[in-house]
């Protein structure tokens, strides 16, 4: 199911609107880069079979912490909704886009790489419950 709610898969009117919502949102201009900047963070973290913990003390770099900020409001707004998912895409995609250009994921000290690795399992966590974006060409 590419949409669902977040209260499962017992609500099909959701889905159908987050379909729709889905739909839409492939169709816009801005789609592609949304979805490559979300698939980076899934499929670097995807294989992992350890769950990080996120220190956003320890995130020294400009541009962690501003994914963290970033990520921080999308998880306060998240109520289930393809739409609202697509708009803290939006939102997120910058500040992804600007850390994978600014950092080396795979840092060598084990500590900041796990950090990193942590911002990115929250990111990827934000469609739970939501879509499966891992279906979708491209992904």
């Amino acid at each position: 199911m590419l949409a669902q709610s977040a209260e499962g898969a017992h609500a099909p009117y959701a889905a159908r609107l987050g379909a729709g919502a889905l739909a839409e949102a492939i169709q816009s201009p801005d789609w592609t880069p949304l979805l490559n900047a979300y698939a980076r963070c899934v499929r670097i973290t995807r294989p992992l079979q350890e769950r990080f913990t996120l220190r956003p003390d320890d995130l020294a770099v400009a541009e962690e912490r501003a994914l963290l900020e970033e990520l921080t409001q999308a998880e306060a707004v998240k109520d289930g909704s393809v739409e609202t998912f697509i708009a803290s895409l939006r939102r997120l995609e910058p500040s992804i886009t600007r850390l994978f250009d600014a950092v080396l994921i795979m840092d060598e000290d084990a500590a900041v790489r796990e950090n990193r690795l942590a911002l990115l399992q929250r990111v990827a966590g934000l469609a739970s419950g939501v879509v499966d974006l891992s279906v979708l060409e491209g992904f």
